[in-house]
């Protein structure tokens, strides 16, 4: 499913994707994104349904699976 944090994690997460996202990296498989955000990984982990959406919207960035455990990162 997809999660809404505190503020505070959801600092961490944001700026984690930034790196991310500006090292041109768009595709990212669940497992890669345990070395890349563990913060990320943690939300979408804890949260994760098989029968709905799963991902992580920030105010920048959304983080959403398009194929299963492969997500798309985007900014918007």
């Amino acid at each position: 499913e997809v999660q809404q944090g505190n503020s505070e994690l959801g600092s961490r997460i944001e700026a984690d994707l930034k790196v991310i996202y500006e090292s041109g990296k768009t595709r990212i498989h669940l497992d890669e994104l345990k070395n890349l955000s563990k913060s990320a990984y943690n939300v979408i982990f804890d949260g994760y349904t098989t029968t709905g959406e799963n991902g992580i919207i920030t105010s920048k960035y959304s983080l959403l699976e398009t194929d299963e455990y492969v997500f798309e990162l985007k900014s918007h």
